[in-house]
């Protein structure tokens, strides 16, 4: 018997799916995370901020009333100032999130592009990356030191510049106040650095040579939102039912004027 040749069926090349982005394609930043918590307390967001900014007024003040500093009761307004400038700049920068991402919300329907793409375009305009974040706190901080080295009052020395300081600041020199006037200090320069660097990084992550397309997809999209706008519900023209409506009931005024002007006349 002869034995039937066996044919060997080509195997099937399955193409690779497209690989997808990762998402999110960075860890956020220590700020990203305070945010995050902030995000999933109840109330508006920035009512953490305010009450922050209270604590760390009241305790000011509190240190202030305890060494005699100031007269129970009294308060400084510099001391709001400044234990404003920590509790301010991060709502500020949560308030900047927000925005964007409601704008970014708002212009989805004309963005071309895959969900995972869009999830990422949306993480990288609200969240920091948490290496550069670090950084940058560091950076301030250090600027911050060598801007208080270099300052005049530091010819005395660090320990003399740094009461010096603190007496123009209307701050205490005692223990505590010191030890939490120096926390606020460091925390106002990386706050600070925080808020420059969230800045710089939203103008540069702004890619000037779509500009043009973007502002014509955006001009298309105001276009039809106002035609659908100028779209009429009722089945005739708003300014035939004005007409309608002045044509009845102007006789009525005109009649109400007359009894009126009639009664005024023969009183």
């Amino acid at each position: 018997m002869k034995r039937r040749a066996r044919t060997r069926r080509p195997h099937t090349v399955v193409p690779a799916a497209p690989l997808s982005p990762p998402f999110p394609p960075y860890p956020p930043s220590w700020f990203d995370r305070l945010k995050g918590v902030v995000e999933r307390l109840p109330g508006p967001f920035w009512l953490p901020y305010l009450l922050l900014w209270l604590g760390l007024f009241a305790v000011e003040t509190l240190l202030h009333w305890q060494v005699a500093a100031l007269p129970v009761g009294a308060w400084s307004p510099l001391h709001g100032i400044v234990t404003a400038i920590v509790p301010g700049s991060l709502c500020l920068i949560h308030a900047l999130d927000r925005l964007a991402q409601r704008s970014f919300d708002s212009f989805r329907p004309v963005l071309h592009a895959g969900e995972t793409e869009v999830q990422n375009l949306r993480y990288q305009l609200s969240t920091l990356p948490r290496g550069s974040a670090a950084v940058v706190v560091v950076a301030a901080i250090g600027f911050g030191v060598i801007v208080f080295l270099v300052s005049p009052a530091g010819n005395a020395g660090p320990t003399a510049s740094l009461l010096d300081s603190l007496a123009d600041l209307q701050i205490s020199a005692s223990p505590l106040s010191l030890l939490l006037n120096v926390a606020l200090l460091t925390a106002i320069w990386a706050a600070m650095g925080t808020l420059v660097y969230h800045t710089v990084r939203r103008v540069d992550a702004t890619n000037l040579r779509d500009m043009d397309a973007l502002n014509k997809a955006i001009a298309s999209l105001e276009i039809e939102r106002n035609l659908l706008n100028r779209i009429p519900t009722w089945p005739w023209q708003p300014e035939s039912l004005r007409t309608v409506i002045v044509a009845l009931l102007l006789p009525i005024f005109v009649w109400l004027a007359q009894q009126l002007l009639s009664r005024f006349l023969a009183g």
